[in-house]
């Protein structure tokens, strides 16, 4: 797997030789110092996959076994980056939909009260606005600990209270008192 990735970093061309003496090509590459890759014979000559760096190299050995040499297919990241580096819209809308995922994940955006029975969640939900969970707030300054401590001192009836902050939800689960029925 390493060496996929140390391939598709560094660049690969694939090149058609069309020559008559493909050994004469051949030898031509190795006294230059041309590593070739996957040569495959083909009927009117072969194809091999050279480094990018020695595609322009490889010209004096086609020359020498009186061949000619098309590109087949380019493949690595030199020529993906060539693209994007082509398009600078693209290249900017691309940062700022990774901004913005960055962004909108590092924020509270919904609010969940569980374990409500008499007591309004309404009301749980402006208690808890009031110590700072809300939406669009930071999860960076949410204190998640102080907020389940002085929550129920805030709202008259609550017994506890449970704050946890998963993804862009932040879930307040309370427990109510026992509300006993006047005689």
């Amino acid at each position: 797997m390493f060496s996929r990735l140390v391939v598709w970093l560094r660049g690969t061309v694939a090149l058609r030789v069309r020559t008559a003496q493909p050994e004469v090509f051949l030898n031509r590459a190795i006294e230059r110092g041309i590593p070739l890759r996957d040569a495959v014979v083909t009927g009117d000559g072969l194809v091999v996959l050279v480094w990018l760096r020695d595609a322009k190299r490889i010209r004096p050995a086609v020359w020498a076994c009186h061949g000619h040499a098309t590109f087949v297919r380019r493949l690595g990241a030199p020529f993906v980056l060539r693209r994007i580096l082509r398009r600078p819209v693209l290249l900017l809308a691309c940062a700022v939909a990774i901004f913005t995922l960055y962004l909108g994940s590092s924020h509270i955006w919904v609010i969940q009260v569980d374990g409500v029975g008499w007591i309004p969640p309404a009301r749980i939900e402006a208690a808890a606005a009031k110590l700072g969970v809300r939406p669009g707030v930071p999860r960076s300054h949410v204190d998640a600990i102080a907020v389940s401590r002085r929550l129920p001192r805030l709202v008259p009836g609550l017994t506890w209270a449970g704050v946890t902050l998963r993804g862009v939800v932040a879930t307040i689960s309370v427990g109510e008192s026992i509300r006993v029925a006047p005689e």
